[in-house]
């Protein structure tokens, strides 16, 4: 290293111990490409409470959580409840860039994208997300 360059720091992420299936790479960038087309058609449920509403009134989607949150127990009840509903759900990397998908200023813990219609602009992304992700 030479005087004129700067010390680059690399900062790793928190990943919380029960973050499984974590999305990563390929199919982050498209979960996250997922959420701003939902974020723009305003088929999107940020937030813990919001989200856990609409999945008890019987909304189908996919449920995106951040694998950075701490502490875990914010998140903890999410999975199983998913689990008890049917819904398949998935983790990324990071709430902030979760929250920058959203199209919102804060940072977003738990995101549920809204099972699309036949009609809607992200029905491809939708299905591609959701067979990467069996896989």
């Amino acid at each position: 290293m030479s005087d004129t360059e700067a010390p680059t720091a690399t900062t790793t992420l928190y990943v919380s111990p029960i973050a499984d299936p974590l999305m990563g790479g390929k199919l982050n960038a498209r979960a996250m490409k997922l959420v701003k087309k939902a974020a723009t058609t305003k088929c999107l449920r940020r937030g813990v409470p919001e989200v856990l509403k609409a999945i008890r009134k019987g909304q189908k989607g996919m449920i995106l959580l951040a694998a950075d949150v701490y502490p875990v127990d914010v998140i903890a009840h999410v999975p199983a409840y998913c689990e008890k509903n049917g819904i398949p759900y998935a983790y990324v990397p990071s709430r902030q860039a979760l929250g920058t998908a959203c199209q919102t200023k804060r940072a977003a813990s738990v995101v549920l994208v809204i099972q699309p219609k036949d009609d809607s602009t992200y029905t491809k992304t939708y299905e591609q997300v959701l067979l990467l992700k069996n896989k």
